[in-house]
């Protein structure tokens, strides 16, 4: 009995001996576990902040875009304006730069060349009244022309 004695002491501290062998690994794979279970649990709250982040500088990133689309089209439309209120200037300076000259060079004319100039209106309105004139005449003409024509 001995005998059998022994070998159950030794197949006891044998099993003993592997039970505290896989209590330690099993010990130790739980440490790694809960370790990652923790890194894990911190991953998920950074990562939710970090996107709690990204989707608000995205939203300010769209406010800024709406807001300088909106800036973008005020300064155009001001600048179309003020390029059409100079040039409505320029326009006028031009009126009056023609005016200028024009009287300045009929200050300085001598009195036959204002003769003349006078002369050439006074010619230019009498063609416009004879050109009138002959324009109706040709209209008339062609009225009794056609009368004469079709009485027949």
């Amino acid at each position: 009995m001995k005998v059998q004695k022994g070998d159950y002491e030794g197949q006891i501290k044998s099993l003993r001996s592997r039970s505290e062998e896989v209590e330690l690994d099993l010990s130790t794979r739980l440490r790694i576990a809960e370790d990652d279970l923790v890194k894990l649990e911190k991953y998920r709250s950074s990562h939710d902040q970090v996107e709690k982040q990204m989707n608000s500088l995205n939203d300010q990133l769209r406010e800024k875009e709406v807001e300088m689309a909106t800036k973008l089209e005020r300064q155009e439309r001001k600048f179309y304006e003020e390029k059409a209120r100079m040039q409505r200037e320029m326009n006028e300076m031009a009126k009056l730069v023609k005016v200028e000259a024009r009287s300045e060079a009929l200050r300085s004319l001598d009195k036959d060349t204002k003769r003349m100039v006078n002369d050439n209106r006074r010619m230019r309105e009498e063609i416009r009244f004879q050109n009138s004139a002959s324009h109706e005449i040709q209209d008339e003409k062609s009225l009794v022309l056609f009368f004469c024509f079709n009485s027949n």
